[in-house]
Protein backbone atom coordinates (compact mmCIF):
# COMPACT_ATOMS: atom_id res chain seq x y z
CA UNK A 1 0.00 0.00 0.00
CA UNK A 2 1.50 3.57 -1.36
CA UNK A 3 2.18 6.00 1.77
CA UNK A 4 -0.72 8.60 2.00
CA UNK A 5 0.28 11.93 0.57
CA UNK A 6 2.09 14.44 2.29
CA UNK A 7 0.49 18.05 2.33
CA UNK A 8 1.77 21.00 4.80
CA UNK A 9 -0.81 22.83 6.79
CA UNK A 10 0.26 25.87 4.98
CA UNK A 11 -0.71 24.51 1.47
CA UNK A 12 -4.03 22.65 2.85
CA UNK A 13 -5.24 25.78 4.38
CA UNK A 14 -4.07 27.74 0.67
CA UNK A 15 -6.45 25.13 -1.17
CA UNK A 16 -9.28 25.53 1.34
CA UNK A 17 -9.20 29.33 0.79
CA UNK A 18 -9.51 28.89 -2.95
CA UNK A 19 -12.30 26.71 -2.18
CA UNK A 20 -14.12 28.49 0.37
CA UNK A 21 -13.94 31.62 -2.09
CA UNK A 22 -14.82 29.65 -4.99
CA UNK A 23 -18.32 27.38 -3.40
CA UNK A 24 -18.48 29.42 -0.46
CA UNK A 25 -19.78 28.77 3.29
CA UNK A 26 -21.60 25.93 1.90
CA UNK A 27 -18.30 24.64 0.81
CA UNK A 28 -17.05 20.78 2.18
CA UNK A 29 -14.36 19.21 3.62
CA UNK A 30 -14.88 16.38 0.88
CA UNK A 31 -14.18 19.27 -1.70
CA UNK A 32 -11.25 20.79 0.02
CA UNK A 33 -9.82 17.08 0.36
CA UNK A 34 -10.08 16.70 -3.59
CA UNK A 35 -8.83 19.55 -4.81
CA UNK A 36 -5.63 19.05 -2.39
CA UNK A 37 -5.53 15.43 -3.20
CA UNK A 38 -5.71 14.26 0.41
CA UNK A 39 -8.27 12.11 2.23
CA UNK A 40 -10.88 13.82 4.30
CA UNK A 41 -9.65 12.24 7.30
CA UNK A 42 -6.17 14.12 7.09
CA UNK A 43 -7.69 17.24 6.53
CA UNK A 44 -9.69 16.89 10.00
CA UNK A 45 -6.70 15.49 11.57
CA UNK A 46 -5.33 18.59 10.88
CA UNK A 47 -8.36 20.84 11.86
CA UNK A 48 -11.12 19.55 14.29
CA UNK A 49 -13.90 20.87 12.69
CA UNK A 50 -15.03 22.86 9.18
CA UNK A 51 -15.46 26.28 11.49
CA UNK A 52 -11.73 25.54 12.44
CA UNK A 53 -10.38 25.34 8.99
CA UNK A 54 -12.82 28.18 7.62
CA UNK A 55 -11.58 30.96 10.42
CA UNK A 56 -7.95 29.81 9.59
CA UNK A 57 -8.31 30.15 5.67
CA UNK A 58 -10.46 32.81 5.83
CA UNK A 59 -8.69 34.94 8.28
CA UNK A 60 -8.20 38.57 6.82
CA UNK A 61 -5.06 40.46 8.20
CA UNK A 62 -5.05 42.86 11.11
CA UNK A 63 -2.35 45.36 9.91
CA UNK A 64 -2.87 45.26 5.96
CA UNK A 65 0.09 47.41 4.09
CA UNK A 66 -2.58 49.84 2.90
CA UNK A 67 -3.11 50.77 6.37
CA UNK A 68 0.15 50.45 7.81
CA UNK A 69 2.00 52.52 4.59
CA UNK A 70 0.04 55.45 5.95
CA UNK A 71 1.87 57.32 8.24
CA UNK A 72 4.84 57.29 5.54
CA UNK A 73 2.85 59.15 2.87
CA UNK A 74 1.79 62.04 4.93
CA UNK A 75 3.21 65.16 3.53
CA UNK A 76 5.53 63.23 0.81
CA UNK A 77 5.72 63.27 -2.54
CA UNK A 78 2.43 64.60 -4.92
CA UNK A 79 -0.55 64.26 -2.87
CA UNK A 80 -2.80 63.21 -6.12
CA UNK A 81 -0.16 60.52 -6.65
CA UNK A 82 -0.02 59.26 -3.05
CA UNK A 83 -3.92 59.28 -2.93
CA UNK A 84 -4.16 57.54 -5.93
CA UNK A 85 -1.83 54.66 -4.88
CA UNK A 86 -3.13 54.70 -1.69
CA UNK A 87 -6.79 53.98 -3.65
CA UNK A 88 -4.94 51.37 -5.61
CA UNK A 89 -3.65 49.10 -2.31
CA UNK A 90 -7.08 49.90 -0.69
CA UNK A 91 -8.70 48.25 -3.57
CA UNK A 92 -6.61 45.18 -3.57
CA UNK A 93 -7.27 44.35 0.43
CA UNK A 94 -11.02 45.08 -0.07
CA UNK A 95 -11.24 42.34 -2.85
CA UNK A 96 -9.62 40.05 -0.14
CA UNK A 97 -11.72 41.03 2.53
CA UNK A 98 -15.39 41.42 0.95
CA UNK A 99 -15.89 38.04 -0.28
CA UNK A 100 -14.78 36.95 2.95
CA UNK A 101 -16.55 39.32 4.81
CA UNK A 102 -19.78 38.57 3.36
CA UNK A 103 -19.20 34.58 4.11
CA UNK A 104 -18.90 34.81 7.45
CA UNK A 105 -21.43 37.18 7.85
CA UNK A 106 -24.08 34.51 5.56
CA UNK A 107 -22.66 31.86 7.28
CA UNK A 108 -25.03 29.96 10.11
CA UNK A 109 -22.38 28.56 12.52
CA UNK A 110 -23.85 26.37 14.83
CA UNK A 111 -27.00 26.12 13.44
CA UNK A 112 -29.20 28.07 15.78
CA UNK A 113 -29.46 30.55 13.11
CA UNK A 114 -27.62 33.42 14.79
CA UNK A 115 -24.75 35.29 12.83
CA UNK A 116 -21.11 34.98 14.00
CA UNK A 117 -20.00 38.00 16.76
CA UNK A 118 -17.69 40.58 15.62
CA UNK A 119 -15.42 42.09 17.43
CA UNK A 120 -16.72 45.36 18.98
CA UNK A 121 -15.41 48.46 20.49
CA UNK A 122 -13.00 50.89 19.27
CA UNK A 123 -10.22 48.59 18.28
CA UNK A 124 -12.04 46.19 16.32
CA UNK A 125 -10.55 45.84 12.65
CA UNK A 126 -13.49 48.22 10.96
CA UNK A 127 -13.14 51.17 13.70
CA UNK A 128 -9.27 50.84 13.56
CA UNK A 129 -8.93 50.95 9.47
CA UNK A 130 -11.56 54.03 9.99
CA UNK A 131 -9.04 55.50 12.42
CA UNK A 132 -6.02 54.88 10.50
CA UNK A 133 -7.38 56.47 7.25
CA UNK A 134 -9.21 59.25 9.23
CA UNK A 135 -5.50 59.86 10.75
CA UNK A 136 -4.01 60.12 7.31
CA UNK A 137 -6.48 62.23 5.80
CA UNK A 138 -6.45 64.49 9.51
CA UNK A 139 -3.03 64.84 9.21
CA UNK A 140 -2.49 65.93 5.27
CA UNK A 141 -5.45 69.04 6.19
CA UNK A 142 -3.39 69.84 8.77
CA UNK A 143 -0.40 70.39 6.52
CA UNK A 144 -2.73 72.33 4.43
CA UNK A 145 -2.25 69.94 1.38
CA UNK A 146 -6.10 69.12 1.50
CA UNK A 147 -9.07 71.44 2.07
CA UNK A 148 -10.16 71.30 5.63
CA UNK A 149 -13.14 68.44 6.01
CA UNK A 150 -14.25 66.20 8.58
CA UNK A 151 -11.59 63.51 8.34
CA UNK A 152 -13.68 60.91 9.18
CA UNK A 153 -15.94 61.59 6.84
CA UNK A 154 -13.93 61.49 3.92
CA UNK A 155 -12.33 58.38 5.50
CA UNK A 156 -15.78 56.73 5.17
CA UNK A 157 -16.29 58.25 1.96
CA UNK A 158 -13.04 56.43 0.67
CA UNK A 159 -13.64 53.24 2.46
CA UNK A 160 -17.36 53.02 0.87
CA UNK A 161 -16.57 53.55 -2.33
CA UNK A 162 -13.72 50.46 -2.58
CA UNK A 163 -16.31 48.50 -0.66
CA UNK A 164 -19.14 49.39 -2.78
CA UNK A 165 -17.23 48.57 -5.72
CA UNK A 166 -16.04 45.43 -4.84
CA UNK A 167 -19.22 44.54 -3.71
CA UNK A 168 -20.79 45.20 -7.33
CA UNK A 169 -17.61 43.28 -9.02
CA UNK A 170 -18.65 40.41 -7.07
CA UNK A 171 -21.97 40.75 -7.96
CA UNK A 172 -21.37 41.44 -11.85
CA UNK A 173 -17.79 39.00 -12.62
CA UNK A 174 -19.93 36.19 -14.39
CA UNK A 175 -21.80 38.52 -16.17
CA UNK A 176 -18.50 39.47 -17.89
CA UNK A 177 -20.41 43.15 -17.18
CA UNK A 178 -17.80 45.31 -14.60
CA UNK A 179 -19.67 48.68 -13.17
CA UNK A 180 -16.46 50.71 -14.31
CA UNK A 181 -12.93 50.21 -15.15
CA UNK A 182 -10.49 50.28 -12.22
CA UNK A 183 -8.60 52.80 -13.25
CA UNK A 184 -11.07 55.17 -14.24
CA UNK A 185 -12.86 54.34 -11.10
CA UNK A 186 -9.12 55.29 -9.29
CA UNK A 187 -8.58 58.24 -10.95
CA UNK A 188 -12.19 59.55 -10.53
CA UNK A 189 -12.42 58.72 -6.70
CA UNK A 190 -9.11 60.80 -6.43
CA UNK A 191 -10.33 63.67 -8.02
CA UNK A 192 -13.65 63.53 -5.99
CA UNK A 193 -11.62 63.88 -3.11
CA UNK A 194 -9.49 66.49 -4.16
CA UNK A 195 -11.83 68.79 -5.86
CA UNK A 196 -15.05 67.93 -4.44
CA UNK A 197 -18.65 68.70 -6.49
CA UNK A 198 -18.60 72.51 -5.46
CA UNK A 199 -18.82 73.96 -8.99
CA UNK A 200 -16.55 76.99 -8.36
CA UNK A 201 -13.76 75.99 -9.59
CA UNK A 202 -15.34 75.46 -13.35
CA UNK A 203 -17.25 78.83 -12.68
CA UNK A 204 -13.61 80.64 -12.67
CA UNK A 205 -12.40 78.96 -15.67
CA UNK A 206 -15.20 80.12 -17.47
CA UNK A 207 -15.19 84.11 -16.45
Amino acid sequence: MGRPPIITDEALVDVAHDVFLEYGVEATIAQIAERAGVSEALVFHRFKTKEELFQVAMAVPLDPPWLTNLPGRVGKGVLRDQLTEMTREGLAFFRIMVPVAMMQWSKRGDGTGTRPKMKVGTESPPMRGLRLVGGYFEAEMRLGRMARHDAEVVARTLTGALWEYVSMELMFERSGVLPLPEETFIRSLVHLMLEGLSPRATEKKSR
